[in-house]
């Protein structure tokens, strides 16, 4: 049974208004340069696995020296949203399951 990740998409989380990534094998290396979205692309499996724990996105910032801004306020959760735009709708799919989240 083979059960990997073969296709990601993305849209509107972080720097990504929408990014589709295809035939993805059992081993994938992603590199580029600093702020190209490599920990975004991260944060966003991490978050398509475990799609109740949006606060680790909180700890990675923290980690990354990022201003951490008491209470659960829209400023907090702005981050996720592409361009901050927190009126969008983030979505997070692989080939078989789907995680959404927006206000």
């Amino acid at each position: 049974m083979n059960n990997h990740l073969r296709r990601l998409d993305i849209d509107c989380y972080r720097g990504f208004e929408h990014l589709v990534l295809d035939d993805l094998g059992e081993v994938n290396v992603i590199v580029g340069k600093n702020n190209v979205g490599k920990t975004a692309l991260f944060e966003s499996l991490v978050l398509l696995g475990y799609p109740c724990h949006v606060d680790n996105s909180l700890a990675i910032n923290e980690v990354r020296g990022l201003k951490k801004v008491a209470g659960d306020t829209i400023e907090t959760y702005s981050f996720h949203f592409h361009r901050r735009h927190v009126g969008a709708t983030i979505a997070i799919r692989d080939s078989a399951r789907e995680m959404t989240n927006g206000n």
